[in-house]
Order: C-alpha cells, then sequence, then structure tokens
C-alpha cells in the first residue's frame, strides 16, 4: 500500500460515519471516498414501473465495490474526454482518491464567496453541456454536486448507474431537471430561461420543448400545490418541485431548431 493510500485508510478510520472525508498529505489537498451501496428505493422503483416518466428513472441497485468501480472508471473516462472532472489519484476495493477540486458551487453561493452569482451558474450550465455533448450523463447533476475553484467549476458525484435500456436523451432531461430543481430546492435566486437557453444553444438537444412540455402538463398540481392544504401536507421536495414547474410554465422558452 502506497503512502497517499495509507494516509487514506486512516483518514477513514477516523471518521468512519463519513462515506467522503477531505485529507492531507505533504500539503495537498485530497478527497477520499469510500464505497458504499448505492441504489433506489422501493417505492421509487415501483413508482416508475406505474407511471414510466423519465424523472422517476430510479437507479441500479450496486453493491459498494460496483458502485466504487463504477465511478472511479466513469471519472477517468470523463477527464479524457475533456469534462471537467477531478483527476481520480488511485483506486483500490475499499476507496478512491481524487484530487481537490475546490468547494461546492452550493456552499460558495450561501456563504457569500461568489460576487456575481449568475455567472457562476452559467458556468455549471456549460459543464453540464459539455458532459452531455459528449455522450454522456451526470445523474446527481444538483448544484452540490458541482465545484469551483479557481474560476472553474467541475461537476463530481458520479456513482448513479441506470439501466443500460433508459434512453440517453431521458438520463439528460433527468439531469437538466434535477439541476434545476436543486436551484429551486435551497432558494438559489436564477434566470432559469437564461440557464435552459445556454444549455440548448450549447447543446441543441430540444431539452426545452420538453420543459415545456412538462411544465404544461403538470401546470394544474402546480397551481394546487400552492393550497394551504397542499402545503401541510406536501414535503419539501414535492414543494419545491412543484414550485419550480409553477416558474417554468411562466417562461417564454427559446426552442433551438
Amino acid at each position: 500500500m502506497t503512502r497517499i493510500e495509507q494516509e487514506a485508510s486512516a483518514a477513514l478510520a477516523r471518521h468512519q460515519t463519513f462515506d467522503v472525508v477531505s485529507m492531507d498529505v505533504e500539503g495537498v489537498k485530497y478527497w477520499v471516498k469510500r464505497a458504499r451501496k448505492t441504489g433506489a428505493r422501493s417505492i421509487h422503483r415501483v413508482a416508475y414501473a406505474v407511471l414510466k416518466h423519465p424523472l422517476l428513472v430510479p437507479s441500479l441497485v450496486q453493491s459498494p465495490q460496483q458502485a466504487l468501480m463504477h465511478e472511479s472508471s466513469k471519472l477517468v473516462r470523463l477527464e479524457q474526454k475533456g469534462v471537467n472532472v477531478p483527476s481520480v489519484v488511485t483506486v483500490n476495493e475499499t476507496f478512491f482518491i481524487l484530487e481537490d477540486q475546490g468547494s461546492s458551487v452550493l456552499n460558495a453561493i450561501r456563504n457569500g464567496e461568489v460576487t456575481n452569482v449568475p455567472g457562476l451558474l452559467e458556468k455549471v450550465v456549460e459543464v453540464l453541456s459539455a458532459l452531455h455533448v459528449k455522450g454522456e450523463f451526470h445523474g446527481g447533476a444538483q448544484i452540490k454536486n458541482f465545484t469551483c475553484k479557481e474560476g472553474k467549476v467541475f461537476a463530481l458525484d458520479f456513482e448513479e448507474a441506470f439501466d443500460k435500456a433508459i434512453p440517453l436523451e431521458d438520463l439528460q432531461f433527468r439531469d437538466l431537471f434535477l439541476f434545476l430543481f436543486s436551484l429551486a430546492k435551497h432558494r438559489v435566486e436564477a434566470d432559469y430561461a437564461k440557464l435552459i437557453g445556454l444549455y440548448e444553444a450549447r447543446t441543441k438537444k430540444g431539452m426545452a420543448k420538453r420543459v415545456k412540455a412538462l411544465a404544461g402538463s403538470f401546470g394544474a398540481l402546480a397551481r394546487l400545490a400552492h393550497t394551504p392544504l397542499a402545503q401541510k401536507v406536501l414535503d419539501q421536495d414535492s414543494k419545491s418541485a412543484f414550485r419550480l414547474l409553477g416558474i417554468l410554465g411562466t417562461l417564454a422558452l427559446k426552442e433551438e431548431a
């Protein structure tokens, strides 16, 4: 075992309840991610089986070793394709080590470390767009899973895997919606029309049309979700999703040819 692996093992042993920990080796910061089981809950799988909606696509159940190899190999592949992701330093059966690429975009915004929030969100969309143009999907494209360092944005947390029968464009649409949803959930002020327009201009995937159709199909439910009774019954994620759908329903989105 190399010295950096020994340091990583020690860091994980000191923080046994954490799956991701940071460590410093000779003045250089790294992140260590422990192998962990992944997969959607049973109710999620049932919901998709009944509704067949792309936003409800459940991730595959993976053993800790399967999830570790899936994520680490995907990170290597994405870096080779020119996508902004942290470099994988080393991988073994129980963890992998990543180079540090700054703090999460969400924390940077919350802590007031960003002077130009709209510009930073546009950089996130540029990274997500690049990922999709390269024929990939993220799987967990929430704002918390993007980092910023020295003016650049990086994507991370690619542990989610999906059935190969799921169309790539469904997974990419899910990515885009999940990113927008995370902005609404964490109440990050954003120009949704501009962000979707930037995504369309870079990808030419016609997602604006799908966004408009989605907002239209759930418009009545989005309005119903604002009633006092619904606000008492719905959980926070549901409230955020319906709030987002209400916002998207009012946007004049430009559809790229």
